[in-house]
């Protein structure tokens, strides 16, 4: 899931980690900010299984971005205007 900075992203990967564990699902996450305080990419990674999870790396079944600007520096590949229509 990516947002801007202040979105509440970051405690959206929070809620949703703990709310794994409290179901008995093993996860990770990991943060990541942008250089600025406010209003910068944030977005965080979370691997949720029912079996130990040792890295969020894998295959993504899901993303979640605030805005398609976000999505893109978070996946870092945008498709052209032409491919988008």
């Amino acid at each position: 899931m990516a947002g801007a900075g202040g979105d509440g992203v970051i405690s959206a990967g929070e809620s949703l980690i703990n709310a794994a564990a409290l179901t008995g699902y093993h996860a990770i996450l990991t943060k990541s900010f942008g250089p600025q305080i406010r209003g910068g990419e944030s977005s965080f990674r979370l691997r949720v299984a029912a079996k130990e999870v040792f890295a969020v790396s894998g295959t993504l079944d899901v993303a979640i971005a605030s805005t398609g600007t976000i999505f893109c520096v978070s996946a870092r590949s945008c498709p052209s205007a032409s491919a988008r229509r």
